[in-house]
């Protein structure tokens, strides 16, 4: 054999060894025997009346005892079938007898286990259906296991009840399902907590960040009453709460919103606010009537002169209420007060006066007026009016109040005289302030 020849069958030698090593390892790491509590996945080879023979792949065929299968639930037993992979746990090791018992009941367990884990740490919701009950909560089935609802993370629980009217809640609740949160996976114990409560919150987070995404301002919504509160109503929409602040629930002042509204009563409420930051939404119950403001001060136009009667007076002004419904803020600098003069001191509610409308804001539902500048209107016909019954007149620079003062009447004789006529008289020409004091208040001398 020549040396060309010789080389090259030792490296084809050395080819086939490589290999044989491999496949020895191989064989080796395919016939490790598996031990107890193994979870495995094997398919199913053959099924008799008394067990499932499934193949782990181990040169090894395991058997699943009859009355491991009737364990399972109706539905996952039904669909066996021979060639289908299923999940099982090593129970048994016969050396002896080369056997392995398997159970695919525990081994749904363990993957029950594993997956109920997986979704408390991920905070995911779940639905089981309620099963049982005991004193001291729910039982409440999880794929293969059970779990526990305690009573004080369920929800809507009456309180203030007896055991016995408690026990009677909770046995309607029997094959219901329930929207759940786990809170605690102890595999080692067997403990497996579910809460409602927690749920719940969860739902609704989730709830207000998709509404939150989605409602926009003027939109019109559907809700349930809630829950009241000093300063408004709190309405359900749908498992994210919005809130109707008091001066919101109708045109007219709403002293209690129960007197308008009842809890559970379906209402529409449009949107106002939209608080993304804060997470909170407004809603408006009288915007979606009509506004008897808007119709009454229709009938007014700026520039307009009117009588007014004088409802409230502070530092920087006065309020006059020209009819029901409808009032308006005379300010301080259009009064006509002397420097250093107060509006309380010229100014008293109850009084009636004429005024000038200078502003109608429609969306701030306020009207600016002017005592001021209604005086040249609401004066000029007051000279060819008969004069008043003459009353002696205020001196010069005595300090008493601007309004009144001494002039030479027709006839020539001195008289005193208001600022602006009797509203129930045509006015005169004045330039002072145009009040007509409250009935039994005597003018200033």
């Amino acid at each position: 054999m020549q040396n060309g020849e010789r080389n090259h069958w030792s490296e084809e030698l050395a080819d086939d060894l490589d290999l044989f090593e491999k496949w020895l390892q191989q064989e080796h790491i395919a016939v490790v025997r598996p031990e107890r509590g193994d979870l495995l996945e094997g398919t199913i080879v053959e099924i008799t009346p008394r067990e499932v023979v499934v193949d782990i792949g181990a040169k090894y065929d395991g058997i699943v005892p009859i009355s491991d299968v009737e364990r399972l639930p109706p539905d996952v037993r039904e669909q066996l079938h021979v060639g289908q992979k299923v999940p099982v746990v090593v129970t048994f090791v016969f050396e002896e007898l080369n056997e392995i018992e398997l159970s695919i009941s525990l081994a749904l367990q363990e993957q029950d286990w594993l997956r109920a884990r997986e979704l408390m740490q991920r905070g995911e919701l779940v639905e089981c259906e309620v099963i049982a009950y005991n004193r001291g909560g729910l039982i409440v089935r999880f794929g293969q296991l059970r779990g526990f609802v305690p009573l004080s993370h369920m929800t809507d629980v009456p309180r203030n009840i007896s055991p016995e009217e408690r026990a009677h809640y909770m046995e309607r609740l029997v094959g219901e399902r329930l929207l759940l949160q786990i809170i605690e996976v102890n595999r080692p114990q067997r403990r497996l907590i579910f809460s409602q409560r927690e749920a719940q919150k969860t739902w609704r987070e989730r709830r207000k960040d998709e509404l939150l995404a989605t409602l926009q301002e003027g939109q019109v919504v559907r809700g349930r009453v809630r829950s009241f509160a000093d300063f408004g109503v709190f309405v359900d929409l749908g498992g994210v709460d919005g809130l109707i602040h008091k001066s919101e629930l109708a045109w007219e002042h709403v002293e209690d919103p129960r007197s308008l509204l009842q809890h559970g009563q379906e209402i529409e409420a449009m949107v106002i606010k939209v608080d993304k930051e804060e997470r909170k939404i407004g809603l408006s119950l009288k915007r979606l009537q009509p506004n008897p403001w808007l119709e009454k001060v229709a009938r007014y136009e700026v520039g307009q002169v009117v009588k007014a009667h004088i409802t409230n007076v502070v530092d920087f002004g006065a309020f006059a209420r020209l009819e029901e419904g409808v009032e308006g803020l005379i300010h301080a600098s259009e009064i006509g007060l002397r420097p250093g003069q107060k509006a309380t001191e010229v100014l008293h509610p109850g009084d009636e006066v004429y005024v000038k409308i200078l502003d109608i804001d429609k969306e701030r539902h306020r009207i600016s007026l002017s005592l001021r500048q209604a005086l040249p209107e609401a004066s000029a016909p007051e000279e060819e009016s008969a004069p008043s019954a003459p009353e002696p007149a205020a001196s010069p620079g005595s300090g008493d109040s601007p309004s009144v003062e001494a002039r030479e009447g027709k006839d020539g004789a001195s008289e005193e005289t208001l600022s602006s006529a009797p509203l129930d008289a045509e006015p005169s020409q004045a330039d002072v302030l145009p009040v007509k004091p409250k009935q039994g208040e005597r003018r200033e001398q």
